[in-house]
């Protein structure tokens, strides 16, 4: 094999390989990024949907309470609300809750587990979470208590007193309750987040994400936000996105500010704080919030958005898997950023398994053509004469075999065996030595080599016997190439150390006769080179036809 074909063979293998090297590594980076997506996913789902059960647990038990349920059928009973509030304080103590109120449908304060925070008597600021209650029985919902920055999340299940009146029972609970900061732990790559129903972060493992959106709040969204006033009048600061590409229900996506609980995941330095005051000018929403129309129309609005955010691109931003989930009984989502991981360390430990297998291609293929090669100077040695490089007779009884098939079934049409023998060959020995003899072997046997064709079979038999096969139709054809290989020897002058030889050739000439085997044809051409020796040597005797009924036209 030619050294520029391995060579180009094993630069196609080792692109192959680094190429393979690099969907492996894209295939690793899925199918990572989908491990963790999911397992982080899953388990926060999971931990906001139980906590979410166990606050309306409370919830309905607290609204199912007799001292509830006295002072909704009294509520101008001043024992019921001394009950009441009794029963609501020690309540709040036991199960952790930020405070509990029982309101009446239009608002009224009956009771509050803080009177001086939530005075009896007042009227509820109008939110409709306590609409949806009446409704359904029970609702949820999320913001600010008494317009300040702490998040609480409101537990509202309605009953009824006996007054003929609807009445609520509230239940307020911390919102950092449902950060999943312990999940942060076991789940290190990820970033945790619940959404309520304006696609607000409320909670989260990252801070810097609280009363922000993933995305630009459609115009109608914020004025809904400012007229029901869910965080005290604030309006969240939008934290602008851009879409990148989605794969398996996943999308890849790219902040436009930097956030420092991130830049950690990633391995950056905080560097300065994040810009929570840029504008984001239009981008595109990240996620939808299921079930609520507000949200759908501000994700519409955000599909259509097709500007930078300020402060935003790719030398600037996280990119980020995203992935939300409705959080089962309430308007809310959960949602897990998860950091896309960097491919080209994936793809330098994938190409450290792929190198060793180019280094076996390499070497493999080494052992190949080696063993190749030993295999073709054993199968040389076994049909070359290895002093005059012509065939030898094993060869040629394989060979001639062939030959005398394809001139029985007339793919041939005819063969002709032509017996070279060097006169006087053994005077040249005992003259100018062997090794004399064997420069006239081999130049002898170099004549016949060039004068012949390709699809001749050119043989040693033995000694200063050469015989050539010659696939053709007449005797003079096979009489005319002996004659031109005798005049040629008889021109040429062999150098040996002693000096110049001359020497020449006689030969027999025999045309196979059908149905002759080949040692029939060779013993007549045998005869001929007998009779031309005896004329004299130095000549070319052509053998006659067998007469019919011979031995040597024997049948094969």
């Amino acid at each position: 094999m030619p050294r520029w074909v391995l060579l180009l063979w094993f630069a196609v293998a080792g692109v192959a390989v680094v190429v393979g090297a690099w969907l492996w590594s894209e295939q690793r980076l899925r199918e990572e990024t989908a491990h963790q997506q999911h397992h982080a996913a899953g388990a926060y789902q999971a931990y906001v949907s139980g906590r979410i059960g166990l606050m309306h647990a409370l919830a309905r038990s607290m609204a199912l309470a007799e001292p509830m349920r006295e002072l909704a059928a009294r509520p101008t009973d001043l024992r019921a609300r001394i009950r009441a509030v009794a029963y609501l304080q020690r309540f709040v103590a036991t199960v952790g809750a930020e405070g509990a109120e029982l309101l009446t449908a239009d608002g009224l304060v009956l009771a509050s587990s803080d009177p001086e925070r939530v005075r009896p008597g007042t009227t509820h600021p109008p939110r409709p979470y306590l609409r949806r209650a009446l409704e359904h029985g029970h609702a949820n919902w999320i913001g600010t208590e008494d317009g300040g920055d702490e998040l609480v999340i409101h537990m509202a299940t309605a009953l009824d007193g006996g007054s003929g009146k609807a009445v609520l029972a509230v239940l307020e609970y911390p919102v950092e309750m449902l950060s999943g900061a312990e999940l942060a732990a076991t789940h290190p790559g990820s970033v945790l987040a619940l959404l309520d129903e304006y696609g607000v972060v409320a909670a989260g493992t990252a801070s810097s994400l609280r009363l922000h959106t993933l995305g630009t709040l459609d115009p109608t969204v914020r004025a809904r936000i400012l007229s029901e006033s869910p965080y005290g009048g604030r309006l969240p600061d939008p934290l602008a996105v851009r879409r990148r590409i989605e794969h398996e229900g996943a999308v890849i996506l790219e902040l436009a500010q930097r956030l420092p609980e991130l830049d950690a995941l990633h391995g950056h330095d905080h560097g300065d704080e994040p810009e929570h005051g840029a504008e984001p000018g239009d981008a595109e929403e990240a996620h939808g919030t299921d079930g609520a129309r507000a949200a759908e129309a501000h994700d519409d609005a955000a599909a259509e958005g097709g500007g930078a955010a300020a402060g935003g691109g790719a030398d600037h931003g996280h990119r980020l898997v995203v992935s939300a989930a409705p959080v089962p009984g309430t308007r809310w989502q959960t949602l897990t950023l998860q950091p896309v991981p960097e491919r080209w360390p994936l793809f330098v430990q994938s190409l450290g398994f792929a190198l060793p297998l180019w280094g076996v291609i390499v070497l493999g293929t080494l052992y190949l053509v080696q063993r190749a090669r030993y295999l073709r100077e054993l199968y040389e040695r076994a049909i070359r004469d290895p002093l005059t490089r012509l065939y030898t007779r094993l060869y040629m009884e394989e060979a001639v075999k062939v030959l005398i098939e394809a001139c029985e079934r007339r793919r041939l049409q005819g063969l002709a065996v032509v017996l070279f023998d060097i006169d006087h060959f053994k005077r040249v020995n005992d003259t100018w030595g062997h090794a004399a003899g064997d420069e006239v072997l081999k130049a002898v046997a170099r004549v016949i080599l060039e004068d012949t064709r390709p699809t001749d079979v050119q043989v040693r038999l033995g000694g200063e016997e050469m015989v050539v096969w010659l696939p053709e139709p007449n005797l003079e054809g096979a009489v005319a190439c002996a004659e031109r290989l005798r005049r040629h020897v008889e021109q040429m002058r062999i150098a040996t150390p002693q000096g110049e030889i001359a020497v020449t050739v006689s030969a027999g000439v025999a045309l196979r006769a059908p149905g002759e085997d080949m040692e029939a044809a060779i013993r007549r051409a045998d005869e001929a080179l007998y009779r031309a020796k005896a004329e004299g040597r130095n000549r070319v005797v052509a053998a006659p036809a067998p007469a019919a009924g011979s031995q040597a036209a024997a049948p094969v």
